[in-house]
């Protein structure tokens, strides 16, 4: 189920995990010129904090989304198969998008999670957060599939 929350309502770990998923997103890098595409997200397991930020290139396909990168780092750092419970925290705005649209996973974010990660079922909560904070969305693994991709147009 998809909830909406108020940033009060987060608990300690997301708080730390937003900081640290809005101070990676200032990483981002565009390099069709648009600066405003600030992506950052954060992969948390086992008291370890897995960062990673969007490269924006001008063809979509070619760029490196911040989950996925986060998602390989976690991965690479020894968890491929952890029964664990996950969170992630994302945190963004694209440029053609207001400030107040939460930055979902994209297609190919959700099927490297459902690869690497399908036998943690509801094991894994996902939470976005708009740019300026004025809407937080919370799901678990199996309604991130739910969710449409509002990225790039």
């Amino acid at each position: 189920m998809i909830r909406k929350l108020r940033f009060e309502q987060l608990s300690r770990i997301d708080k730390k995990m937003y900081r640290f998923a809005y101070k990676t997103a200032h990483k981002s890098r565009s390099k069709n010129g648009n600066k405003r595409n600030l992506i950052g997200a954060v992969f948390y397991c086992d008291q370890r904090y897995f960062t990673g930020f969007g490269v924006m290139h001008a063809r979509v396909g070619g760029s490196t989304c911040a989950e996925r990168m986060a998602l390989e780092r976690m991965y690479h750092a020894g968890y491929p198969r952890t029964k664990r419970k996950i969170k992630i925290m994302v945190v963004g705005c694209f440029a053609d998008l207001k400030e107040n649209v939460p930055p979902r996973p994209c297609g190919p974010c959700k099927q490297r999670m459902i690869e690497l990660y399908t036998d943690l079922g509801n094991n894994m909560d996902c939470v976005v957060v708009s740019w300026d904070r004025s809407v937080i969305e919370k799901a678990t693994y199996a309604d991130i599939s739910y969710w449409s991709y509002q990225g790039h147009r």
